[in-house]
């Protein structure tokens, strides 16, 4: 004879193991991990950001903040006329001698040579953290690495920066020199011919 179930018991015998029931809209889901986010891959890095980048690695450096504006002024006005990508040259530009405070520290020296050393890996390091393409990023850290030793053969983006520079120290350090000096200098180191019209119209009165 079975038991007689009572009214309201709901643990008989016969009775099914009763579900939770959890409140509807309160089921916790567990969340998916995020994904680490990577720098988002882009051609041109904007120059205001590369300009605070460079800004922050000089410091109160006011001198070589000042230098680097300048050959990006140059390399910009040069870029009106030849042709070049914009995208290699501002960066360059911007960080060419931004080795120069690790070559002071590690080697007590500003040596042009010092300098390439040490350049490349603090702008590989600034332009890959502000997402800028792989083969753009080292395309730059390698016209840095030798931007005061140009080779036989040259891209037309070495050509721009490296007579941007060449302006700004003439300009700079060889302002002692003859009218006549200068201008041999102009017409025998400059590669293109926006630059070299450029600086003489700078530096020749």
């Amino acid at each position: 004879m079975l038991p007689v179930r009572k009214s309201g018991d709901r643990n008989g015998p016969h009775s099914l193991p009763q579900r939770r029931r959890e409140p509807v809209g309160l089921r916790q889901v567990s969340a998916a991990p995020h994904p680490r986010r990577r720098p988002l891959m882009m051609e041109n890095v904007p120059k205001e950001a590369i300009t605070a980048e460079m800004q922050r690695v000089f410091g109160a450096d006011t001198r070589r903040i000042n230098h680097a504006l300048d050959v990006l002024s140059f390399a910009e006005r040069i870029l009106l006329k030849e042709t070049a990508d914009r995208g290699v040259v501002v960066p360059a530009a911007l960080l060419h001698d931004i080795g120069i405070h690790e070559a002071e520290r590690k080697y007590n020296s500003t040596a042009a040579v010092y300098q390439q050393i040490e350049g490349p890996p603090i702008a590989k390091g600034i332009l890959t953290e502000l997402g800028m393409q792989p083969h753009l990023v080292s395309e730059v850290c390698d016209i840095i690495a030798h931007h005061h030793a140009p080779r036989a053969d040259e891209s037309s983006n070495f050509k721009v920066l490296y007579d941007a520079d060449l302006i700004v120290n003439l300009r700079d350090d060889f302002s002692h020199l003859s009218q006549s000096r200068l201008k041999e200098k102009i017409d025998r180191m400059f590669f293109t011919e926006a630059g070299r019209r450029l600086a003489a119209e700078i530096l020749l009165k």
